[in-house]
């Protein structure tokens, strides 16, 4: 089914716009026999909380919205359980895997399927709201170079972009970018599209 879906996407949906997005959303959840629960950061209640964690991708362009897979995040402390593994029916090939692995594994998986973005973007803050109607930011951005290596030299330019909601200044956001703006890259409207194209996601939650 998750196949099917990426072919689709790709067959009727294909466009040089679409952003491609990668969260996560975290269930809370009492007692300790569903597979992956666990005290562990909880992005829907704003704590640490018993809560279960699933890993997803998304796509968006225009008015078209879609999750593209989804996986479970299985904790280190099932992943060397093998009783509780067992009681929970957990399959022998699921093993840990970081967030970041699990995203990296969809983001090819779909990429194996056809599915072509633009660009990519995430938040390492689970659960957070995505925005909803027009909004207007103030913005400032600067290109700044990352340690790059053991020598801890500079890396490729990234840019940082900090942006404030006029309407209620202490909502103050902040975006690093692989991207370059300004001449010869791309430009800040485009990563500002970018980075604020998060919030279908979490439509495709609810």
């Amino acid at each position: 089914m998750r196949d099917r879906t990426q072919w689709i996407v790709a067959r009727d949906h294909a466009n040089r716009q679409a952003i491609g997005a990668v969260d996560g959303t975290d269930n809370p959840k009492k007692g300790t026999h569903t597979a992956g629960v666990q005290r562990q950061w909880c992005g829907n209640t704003g704590k640490i909380d018993n809560c279960v964690v699933s890993c997803h991708i998304s796509y968006t362009v225009g008015d078209f919205q879609c999750l593209l897979d989804s996986d479970l995040y299985l904790p280190e402390s099932w992943a060397n359980d093998p009783a509780r593994r067992r009681e929970a029916r957990i399959p022998d090939d699921v093993v840990y895997r970081k967030k970041t692995a699990i995203a990296l594994e969809q983001i090819h998986r779909a990429t194996g399927n056809g599915v072509r973005v633009a660009a990519w973007t995430f938040d390492e803050e689970y659960g957070q709201n995505g925005e909803k109607g027009p909004v207007v930011w103030e913005v400032k951005h600067t290109p700044f170079y990352r340690k790059h290596g053991p020598a801890g030299l500079p890396g490729p330019s990234h840019t940082l972009i900090v942006a404030r909601n006029v309407l209620n200044p202490d909502e103050i956001k902040y975006f690093v970018s692989n991207m370059t703006a300004g001449p010869g890259g791309v430009s800040l409207e485009w990563m500002l599209w970018v980075a604020f194209s998060r919030w279908p996601i979490e439509r495709c939650f609810e």
